[in-house]
C-alpha cells in the first residue's frame, strides 16, 4: 500500500471508528462455520487481524464460549478503542487487543490454532500476511479468510449502480488470485472456498447514508467532487430500477479455508476438509 493511500485509510478508519457497527452489516453464517472448525479443539487461542470494532469477534466469542482466547490485531487505534469498549462487558479476559500490522504480527511463533480475518484482506500486504499467518500458527491450524472477491464486488448494489465504484476498488483479489496466493507458501494448504449469496433488502435513504458515512472504504478513494456526482447518479440509478420502493439485491462473500500442514514422522498430512 502507498504511502498517500496508507494515510487516507487511517483516516477512513478514525472517522468511521465509533459509527462502524451500525454502517456495517454482519453475517454470521461464516462464523458459525468457523465455530464448526474449531468446537472440536478443548481449548482456542486465535487472532482476528484487521478486527476493526470487533463486530465478528463478539459473534465468535458468543459461539465458542470462554475456552477461546482472542488476540484482537488492528493497525487503528480508534477502531481497538471501539472494540474494547463492545466486547469488554461479556467478555472480559477472553481477549485482547493489539496495536500491529497484518505483514508484522506481533505473536510467538506457532502459539495460534487459527488466523482469522474478516473483510480487511485486501488491506494487507498479502504475501507478507499469509507468511506470518504460517510463523504464528500451530500445526494444524487454520487460515479462514471471509472476504469478497473482485467480481462479487461488481455484481452488488454498489457495484451495479455506484458510478466508478468498481474502478475506484482495484485493492480486491479474485478468487484464483488468493488461492493461488495460498497455495504458493510453502506449509499452507488450501482447504476449500465456501461461497455466501445474501439477500438484502433496503430504502434508498438507508444506503445513501451509508455511502455518506463512507461505510466501505472504497468511497474515501473519491475526490469530494467526484463523490457527489456519484452519489446524484446513484440515487438516479436505483430509482430508476426500484421506483420509490425498497431496494432489493444481493451480496456475495465467500470464506477461504487453508491450513499450516501438519506432519508425522512417516509423513502424514492433516485431512482436508469436505
Amino acid at each position: 500500500m502507498s504511502s498517500a493511500l496508507d494515510a487516507t485509510m487511517r483516516r477512513h478508519f478514525a472517522t468511521v471508528a465509533s459509527r462502524y457497527r451500525e454502517l456495517r452489516t454482519t453475517d454470521p453464517q461464516p462464523v458459525q462455520i468457523i465455530v464448526g472448525l474449531l468446537r472440536l479443539l478443548p481449548h482456542v487461542v486465535a487472532t482476528d487481524v484487521g478486527c476493526g470494532a470487533g463486530r465478528y469477534d463478539a459473534l465468535l466469542l458468543r459461539g465458542m464460549g470462554d475456552r477461546t482466547f482472542l488476540h484482537c490485531i488492528d493497525s487503528n487505534e480508534h477502531m481497538l478503542g471501539e472494540l474494547k469498549r463492545h466486547l469488554n462487558p461479556q467478555h472480559s479476559g477472553c481477549f485482547e487487543t493489539v496495536l500491529g500490522q497484518a505483514g508484522a504480527l506481533p505473536l510467538k511463533s506457532e502459539t495460534q490454532d487459527a488466523v482469522l480475518t474478516f473483510n480487511a484482506v485486501h488491506h494487507f500486504p498479502l504475501k507478507a500476511f499469509l507468511e506470518e499467518s504460517l510463523r504464528v500458527m500451530k500445526p494444524g491450524g487454520y487460515l479462514l479468510v471471509y472476504t469478497r472477491f473482485r467480481g462479487q464486488n461488481e455484481r452488488n448494489v454498489w457495484g451495479r449502480y455506484f458510478p466508478q465504484f468498481t474502478d475506484k476498488e482495484a485493492r480486491l483479489f479474485e478468487g484464483d488470485e488468493l488461492s493461488e496466493a495460498i497455495v504458493g507458501v510453502e506449509g499452507l494448504t488450501l482447504e476449500s472456498v465456501i461461497p455466501f449469496h445474501y439477500r438484502r433488502e433496503s430504502r434508498l435513504e438507508r444506503l445513501v447514508e451509508q455511502a455518506v458515512s463512507h461505510h466501505y472504504s472504497t468511497f474515501s478513494l473519491y475526490s469530494e467532487g467526484e463523490f457527489q456526482e456519484a452519489l446524484v447518479q446513484f440515487e438516479n440509478n436505483v430509482r430508476r430500477r426500484f421506483g420509490s420502493g425498497p431496494v432489493s439485491y444481493y451480496d456475495e462473500n465467500s470464506l477461504v479455508i487453508a491450513r499450516k500442514e501438519r506432519r508425522s514422522k512417516g509423513g502424514w498430512r492433516a485431512p482436508r476438509v469436505v
